[in-house]
């Protein structure tokens, strides 16, 4: 369940930051860490902390709780 979870949120972010035609290497270069690494945490390969997370959503104008509230069949 938790990496369905993980791979939702992935999916999420990355259509999110297609959607304001932002690149991976924007948003690395925003997070202070490398494309290859931003990357990871897209395709659900890297789970990030809640504090990355948080930024994540802050550069993509995303309030975390629309996340929640959406429905999912865990």
């Amino acid at each position: 369940m938790e990496d369905k979870i993980y791979l939702e949120l992935a999916e999420l972010i990355r259509t999110k930051r297609r959607i304001k035609n932002l690149t991976q290497d924007y948003m690395a270069a925003k997070l202070g860490i490398t494309q290859t690494g931003y990357c990871k945490i897209e395709s659900g390969k890297s789970k990030c902390s809640g504090h990355r997370l948080f930024q994540i959503f802050e550069l993509l104008e995303f309030n975390p709780p629309d996340f929640l509230k959406s429905d999912r069949n865990y």
